[in-house]
């Protein structure tokens, strides 16, 4: 089994948007092994809903999700549970390995690690729809590339 584990700022936006979609975009996907997916937030605060506009494109895309989700804070068992890190931008990356130096073989930049450009995925928190739509469009991209990756072991 594979564990994936996304990270963001608040575990409102980014990475639960990236979670909710790769589940999405794996289950049509006929693996040799299994990936398990979750997400968490740096600086979350556990118990804050997703934001609404994340949870609105989810229902317009037709991506199930679980609209009662908390955000939940980054640990050392999800830390040590997670096979491959995924970070938002490079900046979170850094924090990560700051605090846990143990996963700097297995953290990434999200964009870089798929094999895109290393740009940093920006925090659409508190801004109008459109550009929630273009992180989701920003994060599909860069999971279509990462699925082909695990697709090819």
């Amino acid at each position: 089994m594979l564990k994936i584990l996304f990270v963001c700022t608040g575990n409102t936006c980014r990475s639960p948007l990236a979670e909710a979609l790769m589940r999405y975009e794996l289950e049509s996907k006929e693996l040799s092994y299994q990936v398990d997916v979750t997400s968490a937030g740096l600086v979350a605060y556990p118990g804050a809903k997703i934001a609404e506009n994340v949870v609105m494109l989810l229902r317009e895309e037709q991506i199930p999700h679980d609209a009662k989700r908390q955000a939940r804070q980054i640990d050392k068992d999800l830390v040590q549970d997670a096979d491959l890190i995924l970070t938002m931008t490079a900046d979170q990356l850094q924090q990560l390995m700051l605090r846990f130096p143990e996963v700097s073989s297995r953290a990434y930049l999200l964009t870089s690690y798929s094999g895109l450009l290393p740009l940093d995925i920006e925090d659409p928190f508190g801004n109008n729809p459109k550009k929630y739509r273009i992180v989701l469009e920003e994060i599909r991209s860069a999971l279509k590339k990462l699925i082909t990756k695990i697709e090819e072991g």
